[in-house]
């Protein structure tokens, strides 16, 4: 199960022939049929989160290989334990050293797992919670150690997606994307995590295709490299009751148009709410369940539909 079946890189607008890969967060077998309840159908995509050092699957994971789901499977770079993983102790690990072996595991493990699994290395690296990690410098050259360890000990299954705010891509400062991007050779998909706070940040409402905006425009001069997104929300207007599922109403809309053909995979944020304030999960309304699970039975993003 490949982007590149979705006509990733080739511009061509989300529809019937070229479907999105369209899915949520699920970490369990239940999940991801909670989630399934909801849509009345197979949801293809399926974005995980694990520690550094963590087993990276269980039974739960080859059940979703087992039964056709695209797993997308995040790995931070920090210990179960909450202790952080430096980003340049991971770009100077060599073979021998307690990192470097534990990149080899990983290696091993994905090998294992025989079905093609996208890999998202410490996502969001520019965001305040990485601040810990190091710099955009020390990322990108982390990022290039992984990956050349991952192909040294021949993982093929792998697809590497390098994913950051949808803000770093525009902001103005050295945590803009473009001293985190490790370079092209290194990296097979570009992502962004983006939300609509609205008021509960004391923003002003906004649409999916400004959260885009900046990526879109990345990726425009870097075409070859297929567009996704690994988390996206928005809250609820409790001014204006079913804004919410007009703004995803929309997001169906806008990615079917063919300004947005780079795009492949869209995957909802469906896990756990850490601020109270600001629910993004589908479930906030009855409108809002209706209008997700409407746009995932879209023929334009029903990739896989078994």
């Amino acid at each position: 199960m490949l982007a590149a079946t979705t006509g990733a890189g080739t511009g061509q607008a989300a529809s019937a022939a070229h479907p999105i890969i369209f899915g949520a967060a699920a970490d369990n077998q239940a999940q991801v049929t909670a989630h399934e309840k909801v849509l009345g159908r197979h949801m293809e995509g399926v974005r995980d989160y694990k520690s550094w050092g963590s087993p990276l699957f269980s039974s739960n994971q080859t059940w979703m290989r087992d039964t056709g789901h695209t797993l997308f499977l995040s790995i931070k770079a920090q210990r179960s334990s909450g202790a952080r993983v430096k980003f340049a102790d991971i770009a100077a690990a060599k073979a021998g050293s307690t990192l470097y072996n534990d990149m080899v595991s990983m290696a091993t493990q994905i090998k294992a797992y025989r079905n093609t699994v996208y890999i998202i290395f410490n996502h969001e690296p520019e965001a305040s919670g990485s601040n810990a990690n190091g710099t955009g410098p020390q990322f990108a050259a982390a990022w290039r150690n992984f990956v050349t360890i991952m192909r040294a000990q021949r993982v093929t299954n792998a697809k590497y997606v390098a994913t950051f705010t949808g803000y770093g891509f525009t902001r103005k400062d050295t945590k803009n994307v473009s001293y985190y991007y490790p370079g092209d050779t290194y990296v097979d998909a570009v992502a962004a995590d983006v939300y609509n706070w609205g008021s509960c940040r004391s923003q002003p409402w906004t649409p999916m295709s400004s959260l885009v905006a900046g990526i879109k425009a990345w990726g425009a001069v870097h075409p070859t490299k297929p567009l996704m997104l690994m988390e996206w929300g928005s809250v609820e207007d409790k001014q204006v009751p079913g804004r919410k599922a007009q703004w995803i109403k929309d997001v169906d809309a806008l990615f079917k148009q063919p300004a947005y053909g780079q795009f492949t995979a869209l995957l909802q944020w469906g896990g756990l709410n850490i601020n109270a304030n600001c629910p993004f999960n589908y479930s906030t309304s009855a409108t809002a369940t209706a209008a997700w699970a409407a746009m995932g039975r879209d023929p334009a993003y029903t990739l896989n539909p078994a």
